[in-house]
């Protein structure tokens, strides 16, 4: 199973735990005929996604200048109903003519906490993210959340106090 996995570009060859060189010979005809993850430019290793989103931001966002682009966060749903962790949602608006890449684009919490995004946002839409890895929550009793892009330019900043978060309300941010 696990060659098939690979060789169609649906896995990857986990060196660290498998010393079965098969693996990345599979892997890497995976890679050069461009099957299953490997259409993508840069696919990024689920050892490493995982790690980045553990990480914390190595700068504070009260020094994150926000330079506005057209593509800001214009809603945040820290408390649904049920659990949060998993559940918690973040809605945003891309009001340019041009599609957004999220590729390499993140949002920061006031404790340095990262959510990395992905995807892509076509013209004059919007897109809700459901934050299911939980290395940034969106706290009960208040947050400030920033959206920083690829090039570590602040995009949008949001902040909302514990007064206005309930259960299952969407808080809406004006432009």
């Amino acid at each position: 199973m696990n060659r098939e996995l690979v060789r169609g570009g649906f896995a990857w060859w986990y060196r660290k735990y498998s010393k079965d060189e098969s693996l990345g010979k599979l892997e890497a005809d995976a890679k050069k005929n461009k099957r299953g993850l490997w259409t993508d430019k840069n696919p990024v290793a689920p050892w490493d996604w995982r790690a980045a989103q553990r990480a914390k931001s190595d700068v504070p966002i009260s020094k994150i200048k926000v330079v506005p682009n057209g593509f800001r966060i214009v809603a945040l749903l820290p408390n649904p109903k049920g659990m949060d962790a998993g559940n918690e949602q973040v809605t945003f608006e891309n009001s340019t003519n041009e599609p957004v890449n999220l590729r390499g684009w993140k949002l920061i919490d006031r404790a340095g906490n990262v959510f990395l995004l992905t995807g892509k946002v076509e013209p004059r839409t919007s897109l809700i993210v459901t934050m299911r890895e939980s290395s940034m929550p969106l706290n009960n009793n208040g947050d400030v959340v920033v959206l920083v892009d690829a090039d570590g330019v602040g995009r949008s900043r949001v902040s909302y106090a514990e007064r206005q978060v309930r259960v299952g309300v969407t808080l809406r941010f004006a432009k």
